[in-house]
């Protein structure tokens, strides 16, 4: 199947910063980055703030990267993906493994 801008993604938030960055890493995903209508968790904005502000970006770079979110549609918290947060724990959990807080969110937002 052929990506379109009706297709909805929810894009990780590694690959968002590879994208912003430039990084080959993105390339992979180029056609459905390219194609797609994109959206990102609010966990994954949350984490992206946190580099910039780790990694002490200026203005030019903070302006840059505000530009760069607005092409996503940024998916809010609610109690129904708190829900699903809740069972993406839970379920990692019972086969005994881990899965950290923040992709834990990003999964139940795709989840929803």
């Amino acid at each position: 199947m052929t990506p379109s801008e009706s297709d909805w993604v929810l894009v990780d938030t590694d690959i968002a910063s590879f994208d912003f960055k430039g990084d080959t890493r993105a390339e992979p995903h180029r056609e459905i980055l390219d194609k797609c209508t994109l959206c990102l968790s609010f966990m994954s904005v949350a984490e992206l703030e946190v580099w910039s502000i780790q990694a002490n970006w200026g203005e030019r770079k903070l302006a840059d990267f505000k530009n760069y979110i607005e092409d996503f549609i940024v998916l809010d918290s609610s109690r129904a993906i708190a829900r699903r947060w809740a069972e993406v724990r839970t379920a990692v959990e019972r086969k005994g493994r881990r899965i950290g807080c923040a992709d834990a969110w990003i999964a139940a937002t795709a989840l929803y």
